[in-house]
């Protein structure tokens, strides 16, 4: 899937779903996304992440990044940085 919410590299504007997620996945294990492993470079707000989450609520987020706003939406990150960085 891909989802875009910075359209000008700068401001977070409304998320765009621009490849949705195929159906197969969705429906693994559970059928409700169980074994689904969900892998970004960034957790910066969290908004994009509680949209997939919707969608994928037994899926596990991993991220290489997050930020304090996002921190609580993903289950496995890398490095903190600041909120501003």
């Amino acid at each position: 899937m891909c989802i875009a919410s910075y359209h000008d590299y700068e401001n977070q504007g409304s998320l765009e779903v621009i490849k949705p997620i195929d159906p197969e996945v969705i429906g693994l294990g559970s059928g409700e996304s169980a074994g689904v492993l969900v892998v970004d470079d960034l957790v910066d707000t969290g908004h994009t992440t509680a949209a997939v989450r919707k969608m994928l609520p037994k899926a596990h987020f991993a991220t290489v990044y997050a930020k304090p706003k996002g921190r609580p939406q993903v289950d496995t990150f890398i490095t903190e940085v600041a909120q501003d960085t």
